[in-house]
């Protein structure tokens, strides 16, 4: 009954401003409930019914929280009405242990990894590596604008959000950016190396022997192929280029780390060919690409999942995080 009078309500404020002047937008994900490219009366018709008839999806999610509910029917009413569609950027909390970064006014999170051996890619060779932090998630769309004057212009037709991680750019344009970010902070930041990537992958020290970062269960875990095409297939295939989520929505792993598999596939620093080789420092830039992402079948985004990458090539379900060794240079 308290759901139905909350679906009421939203009909009734719709109607009390269905005569006044609205406007529309291009905006392509967010209140773009039809999928027609626009936003406009016929999405809050569409909402309503869809929360009545109990048929909604992540489609109708207006404010970007990744559920649908009464908010969603009034921030997009609001921005009909000619105010600004603010959303309520959602952050994965960050636990006392991390590292906290703060560069020009933005701060992001580096989780510690105890460093220790384990077999890198299945060649039964132990592999020992130091302590080192990883980012607790990926470089997001907000870290980048603020070590960076301008974004690359990559292969995106929708305005991401600050919490998307970071896309569209080249292994050459990531360089630049931790060039800059190392003076910035006097740190001494780059890509995780392959085997760095692994090792977080599979829990480190704390692992359970999981078959995905943090669970057996993919689906707690990443965005995948099979549960991010029910949700944005029909809008790529008019055109549209491919939409990342938000990081930190799903469930870390083990060391407190977010989308190690799906969402995006990441960059890592050194060349395939030195795993097995207790290798865990910055080497020949040959790159490759883990983790799978929201194109990929759960088979690659397993912890031995790799793609070998053109380092001047840019594709919109590809990104990286970064990596701290040493926190004292």
């Amino acid at each position: 009954m308290k759901r139905f009078t909350s679906f009421l309500s939203a009909l009734l404020l719709f109607s009390a401003f269905a005569l006044m002047p609205l406007r529309t937008s291009a905006i392509i994900r967010n209140g773009d409930v039809d999928w027609n490219l626009d936003v406009e009366i016929a999405d809050v018709i569409r909402l309503v019914d869809d929360m009545t008839n109990g048929t909604a999806t992540i489609t109708d999610d207006v404010d970007g929280n990744l559920e649908v509910n009464i908010m969603d029917v009034t921030k997009l009413i609001d921005y009909l009405m000619g105010g600004e569609l603010v959303l309520d950027l959602y952050y994965p909390p960050v636990p006392d242990s991390a590292l906290v970064i703060n560069v020009n006014g933005v701060s992001f999170a580096m989780m510690p990894v105890q460093g220790g051996s384990f077999t890198a890619h299945g060649f039964h060779v132990p592999v020992m590596l130091s302590d080192f932090y990883m980012g607790m998630t990926e470089v997001t769309m907000e870290i980048w604008d603020a070590v960076m004057e301008s974004r690359p212009r990559g292969p995106l037709n929708y305005e991401p959000k600050p919490n998307q991680p970071m896309c569209s750019v080249s292994w050459y344009e990531c360089q630049e950016f931790i060039t800059r970010l190392n003076e910035l902070t006097g740190l001494a930041f780059h890509m995780p190396t392959p085997d760095q990537f692994q090792y977080a992958v599979l829990g480190g020290q704390l692992t359970h022997g999981y078959t995905y970062a943090g669970s057996d269960d993919i689906d707690e875990v990443a965005w995948y192929k099979d549960n991010w095409h029910p949700i944005f297939e029909w809008y790529y295939k008019r055109g549209g280029s491919g939409h990342t989520m938000p990081v930190g929505m799903k469930k870390p792993n083990e060391l407190g780390i977010y989308d190690l598999c799906g969402n995006v596939e990441e960059m890592t620093e050194s060349s395939l060919f030195n795993w097995g080789e207790n290798y865990d420092t910055v080497g020949t830039p040959h790159a490759w690409s883990m983790g799978g992402s929201v194109l990929h079948e759960a088979v690659y985004c397993i912890p031995f999942g790799f793609t070998q990458i053109q380092e001047n090539n840019r594709t919109w379900d590809r990104g990286f995080r970064l990596v701290l060794q040493d926190r004292s240079k």
